[in-house]
């Protein structure tokens, strides 16, 4: 909604969805009616992929399915998406500077923020820039100033009943995302 809102997803025609699993994004672009020309799912788990397949049928965007991508294949207006798959590597692939746009999801956990924080720096030394929700341009103050600090965003949201019934079983509680 967010991305949508500030026309993030604007000039983009290509989509990877790097660690695609069962297909959270491909579901979630396809809810929001994005209109890619292609989407490239990229996973290693053959189960994985088999469930995506059958739950993509009526995708609105035509899908392939592959386990890596050769560097020079990348089309013009592609948006890399990482989506809980950027912290569990050292480095992102090289392929990325290809393509024009970069979206990582990752858990509002203080681990996953850090590594996140790390990751700035590499990518602004290939050339990327922050678009939110965190717009600083150079290294990020809070992970310089101690190892607590993490950074995370917060977006209020009404819950559909079968998050309200799962969560009624747990011991805490969460209106936001």
């Amino acid at each position: 909604d967010r991305g949508q809102q500030l026309n993030f997803f604007e000039g983009f025609e290509h989509y990877i969805d790097f660690g695609s699993g069962l297909g959270s994004v491909s579901g979630a672009f396809d809810a929001k009616s994005l209109s890619f020309t292609s989407g490239i799912c990229i996973e290693r788990s053959n189960e994985a992929i088999a469930l995506h397949q059958k739950l993509a049928e009526r995708s609105l965007t035509p899908l392939s399915w592959t386990t890596q991508v050769e560097p020079g294949s990348i089309k013009p207006n592609t948006l890399a998406v990482f989506s809980y798959s950027a912290t569990e590597l050292d480095s992102l692939p090289s392929w990325i500077d290809q393509c024009e746009g970069l979206m990582i999801i990752e858990p509002s956990t203080r681990d996953d923020s850090r590594k996140l924080q790390s990751l700035r720096a590499e990518l602004f030394s290939r050339g990327w820039h922050v678009w939110g929700p965190c717009t600083h341009s150079k290294e990020c103050p809070l992970l310089i100033s101690g190892e607590k600090d993490w950074c995370h965003d917060r977006i209020i949201w009404t819950q559909p009943d079968w998050i309200k019934s799962i969560e009624s079983h747990l011991p805490i509680k969460n209106g936001t995302l």
